[in-house]
């Protein structure tokens, strides 16, 4: 009997410290990542702003080089949509156009599967004297009891090392364009 008492006190004890890191966990996540690349804005922001150009540096196609891919609207400009459906790796989700600037889009992301999420991105591209300065951003918020997860997960390694991969590419092909319309 003292055995299943102090089983139960521990038991309510884990419950009330999960309760507590719940309160006292943030419940905002950002996560931000920049690279300079060589060549000029337009170029690179067109990669940015274009759903259909994603596909050629988006970090999640390794995962799934044949997920689905369905891009609605006018591509480039506010209202349009991606969506993509892959495997258990990149899941479901669906992204919408928001606002587009210049240098700037910012838009709503949709997780479906593996779960349900929202979360705000943003892409820029800003002229600078050596180049572009492209960014790449995000951020959402979670609720208890994911919130307390969250504690327990390197997000800003698992998820930056996307976004350093994604905008590694797009320097890549950025650069590789920019060179092809110097020296045709």
């Amino acid at each position: 009997m003292k055995v299943l008492k102090f089983l139960a006190i521990i038991l309510i004890a884990l419950v009330a410290i999960f309760i507590i890191l719940g309160i006292w966990a943030p419940k905002d996540y950002q996560l931000e990542r920049s690279i300079v690349i060589n060549a000029p804005q337009e170029i690179v922001f067109d990669h940015m702003v274009h759903f259909k150009k994603w596909t050629l540096w988006s970090p999640w196609k390794k995962f799934d080089p044949v997920m689905k891919e369905v891009v609605n609207g006018e591509d480039g400009n506010v209202g349009a949509t991606y969506h993509w459906v892959g495997n258990k790796q990149v899941g479901e989700g669906e992204i919408v156009s928001k606002k587009v600037t210049d240098t700037r889009m910012d838009y709503d992301m949709l997780f479906i599967r593996p779960f349900e999420s929202r979360s705000q991105g943003w892409v820029i591209a800003l002229p600078i004297d050596d180049g572009t300065k492209a960014t790449w951003g995000f951020k959402t918020k979670y609720e208890f009891p994911f919130n307390v997860m969250m504690m327990f997960m390197d997000m800003d390694k698992t998820l930056g090392k996307s976004f350093d991969d994604g905008l590694m590419m797009l320097k890549e092909i950025s650069e590789k364009e920019s060179q092809k319309t110097v020296n045709p």
